[in-house]
């Protein structure tokens, strides 16, 4: 069954909702809505900037809705089958007028909190009574993109949970996802871990960006590509940015 409720319309009860529980929590938020031209480039539907004392962060949302499916049929077999029951999905897409999903891989590469958020209901009744009771944002999920990767021209991919929302996939090739996450858990954290994890998404950050803005193949010479990725990032920002120092 296609969703009742509108991408819209779900967006701001969800980002309403999510807004009061942060500062409820000590913490300020400033919503930015990029404009319908920008939003397209940016692969975001809002940007939320939350302060805590002297510790910021953003946090990147791409809203979708989900069709819900309860019976198997032939065309959904591969999905039902992944759940053993009944199971959400919702479409990821890189066209030629919207490469939406690789540039929110991008986004999330180079900042590590941009995500697809959507929700556990698709009727229009449970999310009005869902919003009364505040809890909308408990019946949501966020999945990371770049646990999918990029797609390429053109590709049509789809991504199913459960409706409990414990258990993802990505479609067509139902590669299970590891991290499906609640928004409340973005709220936790109050620092950056620095570690191989960190350096990691630096690395494919430079990587991205200068292959956007710059030469179109980006390279480490192979004595570098046997250390961490804290050296190989230092190569590449001191190479095409001029930067000589990491300080953490």
């Amino acid at each position: 069954m296609r969703s009742q409720v509108s991408e819209q319309t779900f967006a701001f009860c969800l980002n309403h909702e999510f807004i009061n529980l942060a500062r409820s929590e000590g913490m300020w938020v400033e919503p930015i809505l990029p404009s319908t031209r920008k939003e397209a480039r940016l692969a975001y539907d809002i940007e939320l900037k939350i302060t805590k004392g002297n510790f910021k962060r953003s946090i990147f949302l791409q809203h979708k809705v989900s069709t819900f499916v309860s019976n198997r049929k032939w065309n959904n077999s591969e999905m039902y089958d992944c759940h053993n029951g009944p199971f959400f999905w919702f479409h990821v897409r890189n066209t030629q007028g919207s490469k939406q999903h690789n540039r929110l891989v991008a986004l999330a590469h180079r900042w590590n909190t941009a995500f697809y958020c959507a929700p556990l209901f698709h009727r229009e009744w449970e999310l009005q009574s869902l919003f009364a009771k505040k809890q909308v944002v408990d019946n949501s999920r966020i999945f990371d993109p770049v646990e999918m990767g990029y797609i390429g021209p053109l590709e049509q991919h789809q991504v199913s949970y459960d409706p409990l929302g414990r258990n993802g996939f990505f479609h067509s090739e139902a590669r299970k996802l590891e991290k499906i996450g609640k928004l409340p858990e973005l709220l936790k954290i109050t620092k950056m871990e620095i570690d191989e994890e960190y350096f990691r998404r630096l690395f494919d950050s430079v990587v991205s960006i200068s292959t956007e803005y710059g030469p179109k193949r980006v390279t480490v010479p192979k004595p570098l590509q046997e250390f961490g990725y804290a050296l190989r990032a230092s190569y590449l920002l001191k190479r095409h940015f001029g930067v000589s120092w990491i300080l953490v």
